[in-house]
């Protein structure tokens, strides 16, 4: 997903969260950038600092310069797209990783009264968005 950011575009992963067991599940959507991914590789590397495990976690998605990539071409928005799942999905098999709170914290269900802006790629204004509690008073 490609979003205005004042004057220029930003692309925004999202990420599917299924939270719950089996019996009680709940289906939400995060919106995450390249650097909020960065940012959870740093944390969860900190946290393991010195520890044996910190050698099993995988290898941080690459970072490519913006001056000899397009960030916003189709092809490398994929590409990124599919690093990062396999990021995430390795991530997912650590168990200590899992237990992390700052690993946890970033699959945290936003606010119910958050409102954002998304700006599909093609449109013309952006669409904005509430998104509504779905709880019974």
């Amino acid at each position: 997903m490609i979003r205005k950011s004042g004057d220029s575009k930003v692309v925004y992963y999202k990420v599917e969260v299924i939270d719950g067991d089996p019996l009680h599940q709940e289906t939400f959507v995060l919106k995450k950038r390249f650097s909020d991914f960065e940012q959870l590789d740093h944390l969860v590397r900190s946290s393991f600092s010195g520890h044996h495990l910190q050698s099993n976690l995988p290898p941080k998605p690459s970072k490519s310069v913006k001056l000899w990539t397009d960030h916003l071409d189709k092809r490398f928005v994929h590409a990124r797209r599919n690093e990062l799942n396999k990021y995430i999905g390795k991530l997912f098999t650590l168990k200590k990783v899992t237990g992390n709170p700052d690993f946890a914290a970033f699959f945290k269900k936003p606010d119910e009264e958050e409102e954002f802006i998304v700006q599909e790629e093609g449109d013309e204004e952006p669409e904005v968005k509430r998104k509504e509690s779905t709880k019974a008073d």
